[in-house]
């Protein structure tokens, strides 16, 4: 961020979001992909360790809901803001748990679709999208050359598009 003058532009914090204030997560740590350290289920699905990753390292990291952190932000960053980007390796639905203050707003949320992620992270597909039609009317994924949009009772499709444990796409979720 200093390397590239935008410290005025970013505001950094080393904390963790989830679904809890004041909390700690505790994270798988890649050492393969830095992109790919994701927060520890209490008790992951016994399918659902494709990689190993029940026998990764583990850091503990301190934590907060993304609505408390949101609140707490320099008055700087804390409005407007005109997306939320999500890509928490399957921990969508806790980060949108704690979130519901934000997302009221309805703000645009581009995040990582991966079932297998999140079914790793303790969240089934009829779960999510539950959650999903809480928070949103509408979702648009990328085909071909141009977004299209969807209803959002039909985010179920996707996930039956997205099998296999590599199969992810990026969506736009909208409240209209």
């Amino acid at each position: 961020v200093r390397k590239n003058g935008l410290q005025s532009r970013v505001h950094s914090q080393r904390v963790a979001v989830g679904d809890a204030e004041t909390t700690e997560l505790v994270f798988e740590v890649s050492g393969l992909n830095s992109g790919d350290h994701r927060v520890r289920a209490p008790a992951p699905m016994p399918s659902e360790d494709r990689y190993r990753e029940s026998e990764r390292a583990t850091i503990t990291v301190a934590a907060t809901t993304l609505d408390a952190l949101a609140q707490d932000l320099p008055q700087a960053f804390r409005e407007p803001w005109s997306v939320l980007w999500v890509d928490v390796q399957g921990y969508e639905s806790h980060v949108y748990r704690g979130a519901r203050r934000l997302l009221s707003t309805g703000i645009p949320v581009v995040s990582e679709l991966w079932p297998y992620g999140l079914a790793r992270a303790g969240t089934p597909q009829t779960q999510f999208c539950a959650l999903a039609a809480e928070l949103w009317s509408h979702y648009c994924v990328f085909r071909r050359d141009h977004y299209v949009e969807y209803p959002i009772g039909s985010l179920g499709d996707l996930f039956a598009e997205l099998t296999g444990p590599f199969a992810y796409d990026n969506v736009i979720f909208l409240k209209k």
